[in-house]
């Protein structure tokens, strides 16, 4: 999936990422080849934190937010595999953009609200807020709660 985010504030964590990545971090950069996985990582571990972020899908598929995830290796065609939490973000209205899923273990953990599905602006920026107490977890999408949920954790906290 295409996904555009705030322009000036992504070219500088990508410069930043970019001089920080080698082989003592094993994470990849953003990349902007097709076809191809990237992901923008932290050197920081954090159990609690708010999340606030634009985006604008621009192409087909889905993307995400991961959090409390472990890059547990490499797969030379599509990039790293990771296991964790992920918030969902897709360009299509339905296809759960906001809801949680756990990559590497019990899959949908938590679908958006009925309302939540339905705030997803198609084309338009997009707003996303993550926010994670301990093992609350909530969402909002637009200013509208996808939902919110106590879960029970796998792995170790990661950003």
């Amino acid at each position: 999936m295409g996904v555009s985010f705030q322009r000036k504030r992504f070219d500088r964590l990508e410069e930043e990422r970019r001089r920080e990545v080698g082989s003592r971090t094993g994470h990849h950069p953003v990349r902007k080849r097709r076809n191809k996985y990237g992901y923008l990582t932290t050197e920081k571990t954090y159990r609690d934190f708010n999340l606030r972020l634009k985006f604008k899908g621009e192409a087909a598929g889905n993307s995400g937010v991961f959090f409390h995830a472990r890059i547990t290796g490499i797969d030379p065609e599509h990039g790293p595999d990771i296991e964790g939490m992920q918030v969902e973000v897709d360009p299509n209205v339905g296809k759960h953009t906001g809801g949680l899923y756990e990559s590497g273990g019990r899959g949908w953990v938590k679908m958006p609200t009925a309302e939540g599905e339905q705030a997803l602006k198609p084309g338009e920026w997009n707003d996303l807020g993550v926010s994670v107490r301990g093992n609350h977890i909530e969402t909002r999408l637009n200013g509208v709660r996808s939902w919110t949920i106590a879960t029970r954790r796998r792995n170790s906290p990661r950003a």
